[in-house]
């Protein structure tokens, strides 16, 4: 965790607030799903995060990365640049 200090202008309280490297969770979320999933795995992105109207079929074109923002992203086809790993689903391989 890191630590923000937060002072109150109206009341003149000073506070510590705790918060989630973000930086480091996304460099997980990047790792865990190149440890997981080569590039051309098949995937739905969707433009719209929670719009199943949004879904496209699609595959990656990349590994994952984290971008200074600390959004994990991956590129897919069919996209310029990176998408965010929360707005694809891995679709499930078939057995042949």
């Amino acid at each position: 965790y890191s630590a923000i200090l937060h002072h109150s202008f109206w009341s003149g309280t000073v506070a510590i607030t705790r918060i989630p490297k973000t930086m480091q969770r996304a460099r997980e979320q990047a790792e865990t799903f190149n440890g997981m999933n080569q590039v051309g795995t098949p995937v739905t992105y969707y433009k719209v995060i929670g719009d199943p109207t949004s879904a496209v079929q699609t595959k990656t074109r990349s590994e994952a990365w984290v971008l200074p923002c600390a959004e994990a992203v991956v590129k897919v086809e069919g996209c310029a640049g990176g998408v965010s790993l929360d707005a694809i689903v891995v679709e499930e391989q078939q057995a042949a």
